[in-house]
């Protein structure tokens, strides 16, 4: 084999190899970023649930035909919720719950290294991938019987 079919076939070789490790780190990186995102939906599924336990009881008690939310309490337990089963996403910033009449809305927003994406282009200071996830729990009317 002459040196310009060997220099060749060493070009292909780092070509596929190179393409072969860009597939795998979009594959990783990927299935790290759906893993995270599922992850922070659970999590704002929980936190909006809890929020939406804290039923006003003197509005029970005061015989009204719809429950409503204690808003203060709403948003501390959906906070509480937060801190309890994440690392880092807490109350405050990006972070938000809004508490309504019969509505506890959470939106949070984590973010998610890349690793094999950021060797492959070269960025050492790459910045990662930032995911958010949003979450509405409703009460709803009171059943009589």
């Amino acid at each position: 084999m002459s040196n310009d079919a060997g220099a060749s076939a060493t070009a292909v070789v780092l070509v596929v190899a190179t393409m072969v490790l860009g597939a795998a780190g979009i594959s990783i990186d990927l299935w790290r970023a759906l893993a995270a995102h599922r992850d922070l939906v659970a999590l704002a599924d929980g936190a909006a649930i809890a929020g939406a336990t804290a039923i006003d009881t003197a509005a029970i008690y005061a015989d009204a035909t719809d429950l409503v939310l204690d808003p203060t309490e709403a948003r501390r337990r959906a906070c509480d919720h937060l801190a309890d089963n994440h690392a880092t996403v807490r109350c405050g910033g990006t972070t938000t719950v809004s508490v309504a009449a019969q509505l506890v809305d959470v939106s949070v927003e984590s973010e998610v290294p890349l690793t094999l994406l950021r060797l492959l282009t070269g960025d050492a200071a790459g910045g990662p991938l930032t995911i958010r996830a949003e979450s509405t729990a409703v009460v709803l009317r009171r059943v009589t019987p």
